[in-house]
Formats: C-alpha cells, sequence, structure tokens
C-alpha cells in the first residue's frame, strides 16, 4: 500500500477558517491541510485494517500487507526510484494499491483502475550565439523558441494521439465493455468545465486502462460494495 505524508504548502494562514495543520471537524469532514492528499487517505486505510483486525479478532491481518509512506511526493519523489531499487526484496508484492486517489463524488463510488503518468525530460535548442537584430536575420536564422513550438507541436497528431514512435507499446484499447462501465458515471461536461476554468475539451480517441477483469481489480470493486452497501463504478484520474 503506497501513501505520502508531505503536502502542497499552505498557504497565507489568513485564508484558512481553522489552522491548517490541525484537524478540524466541520460537520461531516475533515479540514486539514493533507485531509485529502494524501493524509486523509492514509488514515482510512489504517482505521480500514483495523476494523479488520477487530472483526476477526486477530493479531495480524488476513494476507501479508505492506504500508509504504513517503515524504517527497509533492517535490516529484527524487529519492523514491532508490529506495525501491535499494529494498526491492522487502517490497516485492503482487498487488500495489495506491492511497493517493480521489472520489468521483461523495455519493458515488468507484475503483479507480488507471493513473495518470509523468516524464521530465530537459530539451535544449542552441541558436545564434549573440543576440542578433530581428530586422537583419529574423526569417533567414533559425529561431529557437520558433524551433521548440514545432517539435512541441508534433508529440500529438491532430486526434489527439501521442505521435512519439512505440508510446503506445503494450498498451490495451479500451473495450465496448469498459466504455459501457465509463458511460455510467454521473458526468456533467458544463460543470466540469467550469470547474477546469476551460471552454473546451481536449483529448485522443481511445483510452488504455489496467483491464476490468483483473483480480485485483475485482477484490477491491466487491469489497467496496459490500462496505458501501452499494453499486462501486470505475473511473481513472491524473496522478503522479
Amino acid at each position: 500500500m503506497y501513501g505520502h505524508h508531505d503536502v502542497q504548502p499552505a498557504g497565507p494562514a489568513d485564508l484558512w477558517d481553522t489552522p491548517p495543520f490541525e484537524a478540524s471537524v466541520r460537520g461531516d469532514a475533515i479540514h486539514a491541510r493533507g485531509a485529502s492528499d494524501d493524509k486523509g487517505q492514509m488514515l482510512m486505510h489504517a482505521l480500514g485494517l483495523g476494523a479488520h483486525l477487530a472483526a476477526g479478532g486477530r493479531a495480524a491481518p488476513a494476507v501479508n500487507l505492506k504500508i509504504l509512506v513517503e515524504g517527497e511526493e509533492e517535490s516529484g519523489s527524487p529519492h523514491f526510484q532508490t529506495l525501491i531499487e535499494t529494498y526491492a526484496g522487502r517490497l516485492s508484492c503482487d498487488v500495489v494499491v495506491n492511497s493517493d486517489a480521489s472520489m468521483w463524488s461523495k455519493d458515488v463510488r468507484t475503483t479507480c483502475t488507471g493513473m495518470r503518468g509523468m516524464l521530465a525530460a530537459e530539451v535544449v535548442f542552441r541558436g545564434p550565439d549573440n543576440d542578433i537584430h530581428s530586422g537583419s536575420f529574423g526569417g533567414a536564422v533559425p529561431n529557437p523558441l520558433t524551433e521548440l513550438c514545432r517539435a512541441l507541436g508534433r508529440l500529438h497528431d491532430d486526434d489527439g494521439r501521442v505521435a512519439v514512435p512505440g508510446f503506445y507499446d503494450g498498451v490495451a484499447d479500451l473495450g465496448d465493455a469498459e466504455r459501457e462501465l465509463f458511460a455510467r458515471l454521473p458526468f456533467d461536461e458544463g460543470e466540469w468545465l467550469a470547474t477546469a476554468g476551460s471552454r473546451a475539451t481536449h483529448g485522443e480517441r481511445g483510452h488504455a486502462l489496467t483491464p476490468l477483469s483483473h483480480p485485483a481489480v475485482g477484490a477491491v470493486t466487491r469489497a467496496l460494495g459490500r462496505a458501501f452497501e452499494r453499486e462501486v463504478l470505475y473511473t481513472r484520474e491524473g496522478g503522479s
């Protein structure tokens, strides 16, 4: 089970109704920095484990459980890969549960079957070795900024698909069953755009995801259904 205890900066204290690093219960919600990213999720998993042990009268869970909580996620996890490689034997497992996800809404229970990854790269474009006059050289000498924009524009095709060769190798297409399940999510495009502060949507045709037939996905979905006594839908989201 993975999660992180570090948080984004709290910002100006006078914009908080309660101290950001002191949990404040208001109604049925806990307000504090990290309550939803990611301390709250880790707390729920810890409480769930405690309830599991209490219900069965156990001193240990029914399966081997490894909990990894890091403190550098919000800064890009600069040492996480080294940690994983160093302790690969101790951290090996059959299933990874990511605690750093969010709910679709308060009333809809979902199983998150995929997370968006990130890739960081540094690209250097070199042009003239000194500042030159646009009237004398503009249009005749390549402009590094123009060439950079041209290169970035080629990363996607007109359908929004990533144009990098090999990017989709081994990626499964979205099947009819998965499309039907995602279509059942209560989604209001206008509300979603308003939240994003955007006037238009953007994306590629077709999707990729963890197969819903995966045993781990089924186990999580059944557990959620039993716990909340309601239908569980499927979703995916961004992340790092």
